[in-house]
Parts: C-alpha cells; structure tokens; sequence
C-alpha cells in the first residue's frame, strides 16, 4: 500500500533528522559557526549572535537518508533533489559569508540572483520541459496554455518562491512551520492526483522539516540559515509547478507572499521618498512584515501563532478549491 510506504519514509526521515540534529549542534558550536545579526535588525535578537546556523544540512540530510534507506529514491526525486540541493549550496554560501566572514550581508543580491535563474532553467529542462504548459486558474476549473512563455513563467516562480521563503526566515520556528504546513498541502494534493513519487519527495521533506522544527523552536537551539530557507523555497516551488497548481499553491502561500511584498514595498518607497523628500520614508516599522509585528510589541511566539494560523487557513481553503 502506497499509504504505508509513506509512513516509512516519514518516520525514517523524522528518525534520522533527531539523531543528526543534536551533533551537528555541537559540531557548529565548536567551530564556532553562529548566527551574524545585521545591526539594522530588531535589538531583541542580538541575543541571538551565535546561535548555530546552517541548521538546513539537517533537514536536507534527513530528506536523503528517508529516501535511501527506504528504497524509494529514483531518477525524478535525483532531478527535483540536484535543484533543492542547488539551492541549499548556495545557501550555505551565503551562510558561510556570514558566519566565517562576519559579513552580515552574505552573498551579492546579484549573484545569488543569477545563480537561482540558472537553477530554474535546470529545474525546467530536467523536470517540466515535456509537460504540459499549462497553468490552472482555481475556481474556473480551465487550464490557461502559455505555451512558450510557461519556461519564464515557471522559472520566475521559482526564484520568487526561493526568495520569498527565504525572507519569511527570521523569528524562531516561524519558516520551518510555514513551510511545513505547505509541503503537507503539497502532499495531500500529490496523493489525490496519484503522484506518489512527488508524494514520497514530500513526505520526506516534512519529515525533516519537523526534526528541524524541535530544535528551532522558541528559545531556538539553532537556525535553518540560506542553507535551508533558500532550498525550501525552491522546493515549494517545484512541488507546486509539478503538481500544475502554481495559482492555488501561490493563494496558500499567502504568508510568503506577504513577506516578499512588504520588502519591496518598504524598498521601493524609501527609495522614491529619498528622491523625492531628500530623505527615505518607511511604510512598516521594519521589513520584512513580521518584524513590523516584532516592533510594534509582540512576542516572537505571537507573531509565529497568528501567521502560523492564517497559513493553515490558507491551506485548507486551497484544499476546498479543488
């Protein structure tokens, strides 16, 4: 039964990302590989300097482990994996800037731009190029053919997604629970189309996402870094286009979306305001929008509650949509 080969898989994954989880810990530690924090951050997470990083190497790793040991890696789960990994070294990179630098800034915007377009461009020719170009409108129930531009549309999507989750990272738990909740719904949605590959792929990401979550809660004993928000982004990403639900999975990850637009709101209007005032004006208190929240006196475990909240809500309308 596909049901049970799932539950392997997930319990190998969980397995797995505990055991590795409390070395790589102490591993990090003695080499001193913490958390830089940027000092236009909020004040109440200096604390958190030295805070062990790269926590993602423990999700990726459980991911593997559930697969191979359960003997259901194949040649697609290679493919989607080849572009996950892709973009959890890059990850690690930036974390590495960080961390062994002491560059808070991590890797050029530029570079890592460029770097996750390539990413797409492989993702599209190994995985997407011989299915269908379609993308499906939600309630209408069509499928809208773009026919050549769907490689832009779908590359795009990707780097969104990678960026955006990417910037949903920033308070204790609050990134490893979002996107827990979406490779659920991605999951759920793979078994009702009877895709079990995507839903083995996904199962293992949330097994290791939730060994991750036990250590990353509040007081978090370590952080997923780039190293895990980066590759989670891209993995939402593909799972969505895979499953041709890029509208709908976009509408429940409303939270991700919430975050990428209110850095390029706030961006964007202190700039103009710059030009136009001489002086730059903000829109939030601080971007992205949770540590709006964050300044306007709410605790960490409120701020990851309430968006924590309206991602499962987001989810299970999804759900109803199709």
């Amino acid at each position: 039964m596909p049901e049970n080969s799932l539950i392997l898989v997930g319990l190998v994954t969980v397995a797995s990302g505990l055991l590795l989880a409390p070395v790589q810990i102490m591993l990090l530690r003695r080499l001193k590989l913490g958390q830089s924090i940027r000092s236009d951050g909020p004040q109440t997470h200096y604390i958190k300097a030295g805070t062990p990083t790269m926590g993602g190497f423990i999700i990726w790793t459980a991911l593997l482990l559930g697969l191979l040991f359960t003997g259901a890696l194949n040649s697609s789960h290679i493919s989607l994996l080849l572009v996950v990994f892709g973009h959890g070294i890059l990850g690690f990179l930036d974390d590495y800037i960080k961390s062994v630098k002491r560059n808070p800034e991590g890797l050029s915007a530029r570079w890592k731009l460029v770097s996750q377009t390539l990413l797409g461009i492989f993702f599209w020719f190994s995985l997407l190029r011989d299915s269908t170009q379609v993308i499906n409108i939600p309630l209408l129930g069509v499928d809208l053919p773009l026919g050549l531009l769907y490689p832009v549309f779908a590359v795009l999507y990707m780097v969104f997604f990678s960026n955006a989750v990417n910037f949903a990272d920033g308070i204790d738990g609050l990134c490893a629970g979002l996107t827990l909740i979406f490779t659920v719904l991605c999951l759920f949605i793979s078994l009702r189309q009877g895709d079990l590959i995507l839903a083995q792929f996904a199962t293992a990401q949330a097994g290791g996402i939730i060994s991750f979550l036990v250590f990353n809660l509040h007081p978090a004993k370590i952080f997923m870094g780039d190293t895990g928000s980066l590759g989670l982004g891209a993995a939402l990403a593909a799972m969505s286009l895979l499953l041709h639900r890029e509208l709908l999975l976009l509408f429940a990850g409303v939270i991700f979306l919430a975050e990428m637009l209110s850095v390029i709101l706030q961006v964007s209007y202190f700039k103009y305001s710059r030009r136009k005032y001489g002086s730059g004006r903000r829109i939030f208190r601080m971007a992205p929008i949770h540590h709006h929240f964050e300044q306007l006196g709410w605790s960490e475990w409120r701020v990851v509650s309430v968006f924590w909240g309206i991602a499962i809500v987001a989810a299970l309308i999804s759900w109803l949509l199709i």
